[in-house]
C-alpha cells in the first residue's frame, strides 16, 4: 500500500466522519429519552436555564437541525464519493 492510497483513505475517513455524525446525533436528539442524557438537563445545569415548556423541545429541535444537516451534507459531499460504484459500465 503505497502514501499515495493510505492519505486517499485518511481524506476518504475525514469525509464521511460528519455525516456519519451528524446523521447518529440528529437521530438520537430528535428520539430522545426525557429521563435520560440530553440537551435539556445541559442546558438547565450550565445555562441555568428553568425548565419551561419551550425549552422541553430545544432537544427535538437541535435533533431535527442535525439531521438535516446530516442528510444534507450527506447529498452533497457523500454521495458523489460513492455514485461511482452505481454506474453500470463505467468507463
Amino acid at each position: 500500500m503505497s502514501i499515495g492510497e493510505i492519505i486517499s483513505i485518511a481524506l476518504l475517513c475525514i469525509k464521511l466522519a460528519p455525516a456519519f455524525l451528524l446523521l447518529v446525533l440528529g437521530l438520537r436528539y430528535l428520539f430522545y429519552n426525557p429521563d435520560g442524557w440530553n440537551l435539556d438537563r445541559m442546558y438547565e445545569k450550565y445555562f441555568h436555564g428553568r425548565r419551561k415548556k419551550k425549552y422541553r423541545r430545544f432537544t427535538q429541535n437541535i435533533g431535527f437541525v442535525l439531521l438535516i444537516i446530516g442528510l444534507i451534507y450527506t447529498w452533497f459531499v457523500v454521495w458523489p464519493i460513492f455514485e461511482e460504484f452505481f454506474i453500470e459500465n463505467p468507463k
